[in-house]
């Protein structure tokens, strides 16, 4: 992934540059077929986590009542015995 984050990078660096006006030639089209495999890739990346957490439901919230059932209890709850100094 740390390639594909690179070039990433560097084609959004690309788009900037031609945004602000400078003239940036492509020679051919092979010199962009990296940048769009790695782009796909950061796409697809980002289409699975977002199955992922739609298939776990993590976006909703808990109610108050399912929250403290997941939380654990203070150190000092969980023990009877006298606190370590």
């Amino acid at each position: 992934m740390d390639r594909s984050d690179t070039l990433v990078k560097a084609l959004v660096a690309r788009r900037n540059k031609i945004a602000h006006g400078e003239t940036m030639t492509i020679s051919n089209l092979g010199e962009y077929e990296p940048f769009e495999r790695a782009t796909t890739l950061v796409m697809h990346e980002l289409a699975v986590a977002v199955l992922d957490l739609l298939d776990e439901r993590r976006y909703v919230k808990l109610e108050r009542s399912e929250q403290d059932e997941t939380q654990q209890p203070p150190l000092a709850a969980q023990s009877s015995s006298s606190p370590v100094i």
